[in-house]
């Protein structure tokens, strides 16, 4: 958006439009990178995830056939990334930001929406104005195979091109390239329906757990989406016979509203009946983190205490796997004996079926160990394997499977 309005403002600026517009008056210098109209409105030149995205679209002045008064429009270009295919929450609060601010933001309401962008999944935004909205919108669908079965650009993407696309990537061929996006893997399950499963691991000496700490707060004022996940490292076969795959088994989790006063003391209460097996603890190395890294190798002086930072590049990490990079943060950590740990997290709000959300039930708490070592030549993930997060709350108990990440925590039964 910012670099939009740079080049809106070196248009407006060029002798050309100068003289050929010469009374356009230009308010403001192009490092405000706002936009005012005739009518005293403007628009922000920031993201869609900005705070106030502008107002008074629209020129209420022109009447137009039966008395419409629509000049100008607000173009929705690209709403979502998409890195959001697999975040359902992404997906719909993007929808709530059109519906609840964007839709405001008009002199009257005539004044159009053009909404342009790729279909990413059921629950973008063309989803959602196709099925949920009571607004009526034309579209125009322009798939990437025409009906003949030839190309919409030969030079640019001939079919053979589009094939090995449908191959290698068939979820993001059919929703980018053909707009028409099928229904995503993820599904609601019962705690009930999944069960701990106990694989033959290597044991690290006789500590085979590993906890790993998410404050998911750089504040000591709030800590009201702390988890805490136990795991156990396992060996699976590998694609390699000479570097065996290695995952983690989901054992204990804790995600709960922490006090920052006593934030260590009762995390160390809940490690406290896995201390003689726990290998390492991974903690985030910012704000309150440090001072639990701190106070946790005092309470566990027998543990191995890591902090982890975000990575500042993600394609650092697997420049081959950017579609499970992008699924959450990257937390890398090398402990000893050569270990990697590598979780995606992502703290979000569930929406189940009975629609509960509280502070706890909010927190789709999602931890997946993969150890990358050997794995950076972007080895596909097999269809059948899922992120499996598991929420533990008093009031619910939800199980949320995420489509297409690289390893399981949990195996699901076969009675879903």
């Amino acid at each position: 958006m910012r670099e939009k309005i740079n080049e809106l403002h070196i248009v407006l600026e060029s002798p050309f439009y100068r003289l050929v517009f010469p009374n356009v008056k230009i308010v403001g210098r192009r490092s405000t990178r706002v936009i005012r109209t005739k009518e005293g409105g403007f628009v922000n030149g920031f993201s869609i995830s900005g705070h106030v995205t502008g107002t008074g679209a629209g020129d209420s002045s022109l009447d137009f056939d039966e008395g419409r008064k629509y000049g100008g429009c607000i173009i929705l270009d690209d709403l979502h990334d998409a890195s959001c295919a697999y975040s359902r929450v992404s997906l719909i609060s993007a929808c709530q930001k059109f519906e609840q601010c964007i839709t405001s933001r008009r002199n009257t309401a005539d004044t159009p929406f053009l909404v342009i962008g790729q279909r990413i999944s059921v629950y973008d935004i063309f989803g959602y104005l196709e099925k949920k909205s009571e607004r009526q919108f034309e579209k125009i669908i322009i798939p990437a195979v025409l009906e003949d079965g030839t190309s919409i650009d030969e030079n640019r993407l001939p079919m053979q091109e589009l094939k090995i696309k449908e191959k290698a990537e068939p979820y993001v061929y059919q929703s980018q390239y053909m707009q028409d996006p099928p229904e995503p893997k993820w599904r609601i399950f019962n705690e009930k329906y999944f069960k701990k499963i106990d694989f033959a691991y290597k044991r690290i000496g006789e500590k085979d757990l590993v906890a790993f700490i998410d404050l998911n707060s750089g504040s000591i004022k709030t800590l009201d989406r702390t988890a805490v996940g136990v795991f156990q490292p396992f060996f699976m076969k590998s694609d390699f016979s000479y570097e065996p795959k290695r995952c983690g088994v989901w054992v204990d989790l804790l995600a709960a509203k922490l006090d920052p006063a006593t934030v260590e003391h009762d995390i160390h209460e809940f490690l406290r009946k896995y201390e003689q097996r726990l290998h390492a603890i991974v903690v985030e190395e910012h704000g309150i983190g440090f001072k639990v890294i701190a106070d946790l190798r005092t309470l566990l002086p027998n543990t191995l205490i890591l902090g982890s930072r975000r990575t500042r590049s993600k394609m650092e990490v697997f420049q081959s796997c950017s579609q499970f990079v992008e699924q959450g943060h990257i937390f890398l950590e090398k402990a000893e004996q050569n270990f990697h740990y590598l979780i995606f997290d992502e703290f979000e709000k569930i929406h189940t079926e009975t629609e509960f959300t509280d502070d706890i039930a909010d927190v789709l708490s999602e931890f997946i160990i993969w150890f990358p070592e050997k794995n950076r030549l972007g080895i596909p993930c097999p269809e059948d394997m899922y992120n499996h997060a598991v929420l533990k709350n008093d009031a619910v108990n939800a199980v949320s499977v995420r489509a297409r990440a690289p390893f399981s925590c949990l195996n699901v039964c076969d009675n879903f």
